[in-house]
């Protein structure tokens, strides 16, 4: 039997997350929803309070890296009110105090 490595999203403990049955380390599941077709559904919708609670923190453009404050300054979405998901690359933007798009900052 074959099992998927801990950044396959098709991992069992990833799955059972996705569903809130399992506790996971929060960096490690930002790592895996880049493989995850399905990843917005984790985020589309929330508040800014229901993703502290799933990913334990949330990181405004300001304390971000310098690289993710740049790409979000330079980027389309500079007008907009965004956080990142903890340290990752992943950005949310909110609208009404709602997410309502994901992206995977990876330069502009």
């Amino acid at each position: 039997m074959v099992h998927p490595s801990p950044s396959d999203p098709k991992n069992v403990q990833y799955v059972l997350w996705r569903r809130g049955f399992f506790p996971m380390n929060p960096d490690t599941a930002l790592q895996t929803m880049i493989g995850d077709t399905r990843r917005e559904a984790l985020v589309i919708g929330e508040s800014r309070e229901a993703l502290a609670r799933q990913f334990g923190y949330i990181t405004s453009p300001e304390d971000a890296s310098a690289y993710y404050r740049s790409s979000y300054e330079k980027g389309p979405y500079h007008q907009k009110e965004v956080a990142f998901l903890r340290s990752s690359p992943w950005m949310v933007v909110f609208d009404h105090g709602k997410v309502s798009n994901l992206i995977l900052v990876k330069g502009w």
